[in-house]
């Protein structure tokens, strides 16, 4: 099945498809565990038509079981939602200042089932062929998957973009800046390749209201981070160009 991907990311599994009648149509779900040991299927956004689940119960398959009650599938129609063809994406930009630990934090209570909705939605790339080409990577052969706006009353946009690399355990965010579609310039905040990915607090950025980002490398204890160490600092310019300081 190739119109399906997806990465693993603290025990969540991030799935991007596009659809089979349409190649505009595309979504991201996510498949991830709770406390109580159930494992959850939730759509999340979407463009085009699709026939899912909008959040249910997966269980393992039992033959048996589905046999007997296979008379009861029709009731699942009620679970299944058809999203129409829209213009365009709805996108909220998230306001400065931005702690990427706190973001993180806030996805990973989300994925554990303690938090109803996540405060940051992103959009996706994978399946779009015009957003595959504006954000096709120029360091590597990582992939992007979705990306993240802020709101910086700027004349170009601030994007933080999730980048992964196929058959291999990695999570990789760069902040890209934009007019038009067009790139201006780019920077990577996060990389974590084919390393623990429970140890995701190790890096950390945060971006200011001026624009101003500063890179950490955290030392941990138990899980907690004890100390900051600054690896790397940046701003950006009125142009949408990256420094390094």
């Amino acid at each position: 099945m190739n119109n399906i991907s997806g990465i693993f990311k603290n025990d969540t599994l991030y799935l991007s498809f596009y659809g089979f009648y349409d190649d505009h149509a595309r979504g991201n779900a996510k498949i991830y565990k709770q406390k109580n040991g159930n494992v959850i299927w939730k759509l999340m956004e979407c463009k085009g038509v699709f026939y899912l689940p909008e959040k249910v119960l997966l269980t393992r398959y039992n033959a048996n079981k589905y046999k007997t009650e296979i008379k009861a599938i029709d009731s699942l129609k009620e679970s299944r939602i058809a999203i129409e063809e829209q213009t365009e994406i709805g996108m909220d930009e998230i306001p400065l200042p931005f702690d990427f630990s706190q973001f993180q934090k806030e996805q990973e209570r989300y994925d554990m089932g303690e938090q109803d909705e996540m405060p940051y939605h992103p959009i996706s790339v994978k399946g779009n062929k015009e957003l595959e080409q504006t954000y096709k990577s120029r360091w590597d052969k990582s992939l992007p998957s979705q990306f993240y706006r802020f709101h910086t009353g700027k004349k170009f946009q601030l994007d933080m973009n999730c980048y992964y690399l196929e058959n291999t355990p990695s999570l990789i965010y760069r902040l890209i800046t934009s007019v038009n579609k067009s790139i201006i310039d780019e920077v990577t905040v996060f990389s974590q390749v084919g390393e623990n990915s429970k140890n995701w607090n190790a890096n950390s950025f945060t971006i200011s209201k001026n624009l101003g980002i500063t890179v950490y490398k955290n030392k941990l204890h138990k899980g907690k981070v004890i100390k900051k160490e600054v690896v790397n600092r940046y701003t950006i310019d009125d142009d949408g160009k990256f420094t390094k300081h």
